[in-house]
Parts: structure tokens; sequence; C-alpha cells
């Protein structure tokens, strides 16, 4: 055999190990997807009021002076405690403190991945009020209805997480 063609199957043999030494040094990595954290502690802290809204505008917080407050307290990794802190002030708070020892939690998945938490205050209450919903962003909407308000006819307190 010719030097020409022991010089070219050497060539060969290492161009070979070459390409699959890179193929198998560019294989992506892959990893397990993060998973979702547990409902109970992602929402877990106490929020502050922000805006009331009831029809289209809303109004900053405080209000009359005063403001809301809710405290979420985690019970199980599906349901929590929930302290509302509130005194009368007409539309702009349910008017009384209020307490919910084990309200369940369920989680919304978008998809775009981002979780919202909604935790059902009271089952027998009609129309979605009573109702919380917890954005990823550390934000949360408190639907309630305002005392003296007809069946149904709610509003909305916007609550920002305190770190």
């Amino acid at each position: 055999m010719s030097i020409f063609l022991q010089l070219r199957r050497v060539t060969h043999r290492v161009t070979t190990l070459g390409l699959l030494a890179g193929f198998i040094a560019c294989k992506p990595q892959t990893s397990d997807p993060v998973a979702d954290p547990e409902p109970a502690e992602a929402i877990s802290g106490t929020y502050q009021a922000t805006t009331f809204t009831q029809g289209s505008s809303p109004e900053r917080y405080p209000v009359n002076g005063q403001t809301v407050t809710l405290q979420l307290k985690r019970v199980s990794a599906t349901s929590v405690q929930v302290d509302v802190q509130a005194t009368a002030n007409g539309k702009y708070s349910p008017g009384q403190n209020l307490s919910y020892p084990d309200a369940a939690i369920t989680s919304q998945k978008a998809s775009d991945g981002t979780i919202t938490y909604v935790v059902t205050l009271d089952p027998s209450t009609e129309c979605g009020y009573n109702t919380l919903y917890v954005y990823t962003q550390n934000r949360m909407d408190y639907n309630f209805i305002p005392p003296g308000s007809p069946r149904c006819s709610g509003a909305k307190i916007r609550l920002e997480k305190q770190q």
C-alpha cells in the first residue's frame, strides 16, 4: 500500500472521530423543568391595598385615611388562613375584620408559564366574589361585595405584597 493511501485512511479516521466528538460535545443540555412552587408557600405573606375599583376608575389607598391589609398564612400545601384587617369605610372595605381559617387554593397556569392562584374565601358566595386572585408579580385582587351593595354587585381591591 502506498504512503498516500495510508495517509488518506489515517486522515479519514481522524476526521470521522473529530466529527463524532463534535456531535457529542454539541449535544444540547437538557434539564428537568422547574417544579411549580407549593401554592400556600408561594402566596403566604402580608398584602397592603393600593387601589379600589368599582365601576371604571380606580381610586388609590389610603381612602379617608384608611386602608385594607390581608395576611395569608399556610395551613397546608393547598390552603391558607386569610385574615382581613379592614375598618368600616363605606364601599372601600368589607366593613370589618374577617378571618377565613382554611381557604382553598387552586392554580391556573397560563400558556406563558405564569401562575395565578385563586383563593376561595367563601365557597357559598355567588358571582365569584369573596375570592382572591394572587399573581406571580406579588400582586393580588380581592373581589368582595361592599356592605350595603346589592347581591353580585362587587368591587375589587388591588393589593401589593409587602417584603
